[in-house]
């Protein structure tokens, strides 16, 4: 007789930070690859991205702490409490995910510190010189790619990480991941491409590329929705029982479809911009998702 999985009583904070992280991820994600192909066109969106990516990693990080209850259980995964050595353990989903978070936040620091070296804000105008020439060399190279590794890896890394459990519903299918590293990327690029037209430093066509990158990326979101939900099919009635749950489910949908209405470009891109709500609606079916996935293992028991 099989025993049933304990609850495991995450509470709102939890749904922010796997909101806020994917995120930050996916628009660092994007900008890293911006900055290996065109970077200086693209330079005000990839300036926006690193912007948007350390804040949002900072509040993910108190998010983390408030929901463990005490600050210095998060410490405790990084190193021994009484020998002070640092505690790696690859095999562990929260050990090494501890550690990828930690170093995720070091690359959004420093890329948010080189973004306003280049603007010459809070005195950093001096620093702005060292910075450009450390972008143009090797090294850079170097940091960049691992900076869009470990992006990757956070995008996908919470879905991985509830895959991983014993809860009903996550453990069913290794698609979960691939569903928060789209759902990560699409709404990265609606943030940045929001937070770029508030900011209107940006070339409009740019602007527009992201954009239409923006709908590409949630239309492989809910494709990768689809085919999670194919291999779960099996425990779908019992997730969509009651009046309350499928008018949740069915406006989750919604909030990802809108966003894919056809829309008319216009023939002189610097004339008009993409419309914002599309960007906004995006984040909110985002965030609905997150809810969806984290509260169908309890609605499952």
């Amino acid at each position: 007789m099989s025993v049933p999985a304990a609850d495991p009583h995450w509470r709102g904070w939890i749904l922010a930070y796997f909101y806020l992280g994917g995120v930050a991820a996916g628009a660092y994600l994007l900008a890293g690859i911006a900055q290996l192909s065109d970077s200086r066109r693209h330079l005000p969106m990839i300036r926006t991205a690193h912007y948007l990516a350390a804040p949002l990693m900072a509040v993910c990080a108190g998010l983390l702490v408030i929901d463990l209850d005490h600050p210095l259980r998060f410490w405790h995964m990084l190193f021994d409490p009484i020998s002070g050595r640092a505690v790696f353990k690859p095999w562990s989903p929260m050990s090494l995910g501890s550690w990828m978070l930690l170093v995720f936040g070091l690359f959004t620091a420093w890329s948010f510190l080189c973004a306003l070296a280049d603007d010459e804000r809070l005195g950093l105008a001096r620093l702005c010189k060292p910075l450009r020439w450390l972008r143009d060399t090797r090294l850079a190279w170097l940091v960049r790619g691992a900076g869009i590794a470990c992006a990757f890896f956070i995008a996908s890394y919470t879905g991985a990480l509830l895959t991983a459990t014993n809860q009903p519903v996550w453990s069913m299918s290794p698609l979960l991941a691939a569903v928060f590293c789209a759902s990560s990327a699409s709404t990265g690029a609606a943030s940045v491409t929001l937070a770029a037209r508030l900011r209107g430093d940006a070339l409009p066509d740019v602007q527009w590329r992201w954009h239409r990158l923006e709908r590409w990326l949630l239309m492989l979101e809910v494709a990768s929705v689809l085919a999670w939900l194919y291999t779960i099919r099996s425990a779908l009635p019992l997730l969509l029982r009651g009046s309350g749950t499928q008018l949740v489910a069915g406006a989750t949908a919604l909030l990802m479809l809108l966003p894919l209405l056809p829309e008319p470009r216009p023939l002189e891109p610097a004339v008009e911009l993409p419309a914002s709500w599309r960007a906004v609606t995006s984040l909110t079916a985002g965030l609905c998702l997150r809810y969806v996935v984290l509260w169908s293992a309890v609605a499952i028991r």
